[in-house]
């Protein structure tokens, strides 16, 4: 659109800003689909790219650097997973999304001795965000303690029937 044009004839520019903003968001959600896609088919080595292209382009978008934070975690690059991870707005604030994400994130560095204390933590947590019990689930089960790893497993499965990983 030549706004100049207009100008010259005396028509005022209309405002395209709230098609533009509709059509970002729109094209945000379809790629975000599209990673979805990618990692239910299991082809998370083109789905790092894509979300990493999502956040750059969509950086207020929060639900794509979590997505991508797991990603990294699954393939080993803990360092960028936590990179991200704590600049998460909810871990930034503190609170039970700190102990969370640093729990995760030991786990998966396998300081087993700092995510056992951050998950026990959260599971003393009023409407705790994640199957906490789970994760103790399987870090007992990694260190050979069958009879809390049980415990752990069964407290998990009643919570969320439906996980698969503490089943």
């Amino acid at each position: 659109l030549d706004a100049a044009v207009l100008q010259q004839e005396g028509i005022p520019v209309p405002d395209f800003s709230a098609y533009v903003t509709l059509a970002r968001q729109i094209e945000c959600e379809t790629l975000f689909a599209l990673a979805d896609v990618r990692i239910y088919r299991k082809w998370v080595r083109s789905t790092i790219p894509l979300l990493q292209d999502i956040v750059r382009r969509f950086p207020s978008f929060i639900p794509a650097q979590i997505r991508l934070a797991e990603q990294l975690l699954q393939v080993g690059d803990v360092g960028e997973s936590e990179a991200i991870a704590l600049e998460l707005p909810l871990v930034k604030r503190g609170g039970v999304w700190t102990d969370v994400a640093a729990g995760i994130i030991a786990f998966a560095r396998k300081d087993m001795d700092e995510a056992r204390s951050r998950f026990t933590r959260l599971i003393e947590t009023p409407a705790c965000p994640i199957n906490a019990h789970r994760w103790l689930g399987s870090i007992c089960l990694g260190q050979s303690e069958w009879l809390e790893a049980i415990s752990h497993l069964e407290v998990a499965t009643d919570l969320n029937s439906r996980d698969v990983y503490a089943w």
